[in-house]
């Protein structure tokens, strides 16, 4: 990981210039530190945030899919779908650093999901958790289009949707996901009418 040391070779090379270039007879020394440290100051801030960037935006394969998101599945129109059910900026710049470039294929709808987690079957049954409220509030409504798995390998809780032969086609982590957000983001993706229950 030899890119976490340009920050600090530019940061050593900017005192450098700084000094040379400031220290000026004509100056007071404490006009030439305050302005030398201004400099340092912003250069280090914005070296910082490229190397955070450069991070994010250098996610590996598996780095991603921990996060939930299958880098080769998802498309970068998802994301803000994401944040507009979410509303977690976080969450949809953990998308957006795990994104496939966006084909400008419009928006689609999903034959079946999955919901995937260890032990899902005793969470929607016997926790009064998300999932647990969710699966006996909207169970009925979603029916046979969205299933609950319960994934060995899998801590998550993971939703999964499907196209009508089967393959996947997008995952992501929902941890965090209110019932509510689940269900309204599920009526979309399923192409279901838009329309909440009543509580």
């Amino acid at each position: 990981m030899w890119y976490f040391l340009l920050p600090i070779f530019f940061f050593f090379s900017l005192c450098r210039y700084v000094s040379v270039s400031l220290c000026v007879r004509e100056l007071p020394m404490r006009a030439v530190k305050v302005a030398s440290m201004k400099h340092v100051v912003i250069f280090v801030t914005v070296a910082l945030a490229f190397a955070a960037a450069f991070v994010a935006a250098a996610r590996t394969e598996e780095e991603c899919r921990q996060l939930g998101f299958n880098r080769a599945e998802v498309k970068c129109h998802h994301c803000s779908s994401l944040l507009e059910h979410t509303g977690s900026a976080e969450l949809q710049q953990e998308c957006l650093s795990c994104c496939a470039a966006d084909d400008q294929t419009p928006r689609r709808t999903y034959a079946r999901a999955r919901i995937e987690q260890m032990g899902i079957s005793y969470l929607i049954k016997e926790t009064r958790g998300e999932l647990g409220m969710f699966y006996k509030r909207f169970k009925d409504k979603f029916g046979n289009r969205v299933q609950f798995v319960d994934a060995q390998s899998f801590y998550g809780p993971r939703l999964v949707l499907e196209d009508d032969h089967g393959g996947e086609e997008l995952e992501m982590n929902i941890m965090g996901w209110t019932k509510d957000t689940l269900h309204d983001y599920l009526v979309q993706a399923l192409g279901m009418m838009p329309r909440r229950e009543e509580s």
